[in-house]
């Protein structure tokens, strides 16, 4: 059987260049900047000397545990329902997979404040359920065990791009990479 083997942070340069283009249009000199999905800070470390004119302060989370006092160690979606979102002028979810249930935590908190997210689908994987929903499929369709999710997938896009709609969000930037079995979305989400 083979293993899906997770390449932390490729495409660095478009992940640079949308984070890049969602400070300037932010248009502040000094940030405040939860990292929901922070790893070792590559990619905000790499922006501290992308935009060096901008203070970048960022608090990250992760479920890793790492020496970093910048870095809370836990679930992101438990430590940000603890978290006054709003101080803050910009929110990365960085994820491995489908970040809907953060996205839907920073719309309920912080609805004014921009997300830069990366979306991950692997081909044939399935489509959350939530995602689904929100595009009007009926819950008795969205059990994995009863109906193939491969069908969803050709309008996987439009199925997130409905749920960050229903979220609030009435803008977004993005550029999709295809890597061998998975097709990525950087992007950025407005009000």
């Amino acid at each position: 059987m083979r293993r899906q083997v997770l390449t932390p942070n490729s495409h660095l340069s478009t992940k640079l260049r949308v984070r890049k283009e969602a400070l300037e249009r932010i248009g502040k000199s000094e940030v405040h900047v939860l990292d929901a999905f922070a790893g070792q800070e590559i990619v905000w470390g790499a922006m501290r000397r992308v935009c060096p004119d901008i203070n970048i302060t960022t608090l990250g989370i992760d479920k890793a545990k790492y020496l970093k006092p910048s870095i809370i160690m836990g679930d992101n979606r438990k430590v940000m329902k603890g978290l006054d979102l709003t101080e803050f002028d910009l929110i990365d979810l960085d994820a491995f997979g489908c970040p809907w249930e953060q996205l839907a935590i920073c719309a309920e908190q912080a609805p004014q404040v921009p997300v830069v997210a990366t979306h991950i689908i692997v081909t044939l994987g399935p489509t959350p359920r939530q995602l689904l929903e929100a595009g009007g499929i009926p819950k008795d369709w969205t059990d994995r065990k009863r109906v193939p999710h491969a069908l969803f997938n050709r309008w996987r896009w439009d199925w997130w791009e409905n749920y960050c709609a229903t979220l609030g969000y009435k803008e977004a930037n993005y550029e999709l990479h295809l890597d061998k079995s998975a097709v990525k979305r950087y992007e950025s989400l407005w009000w």
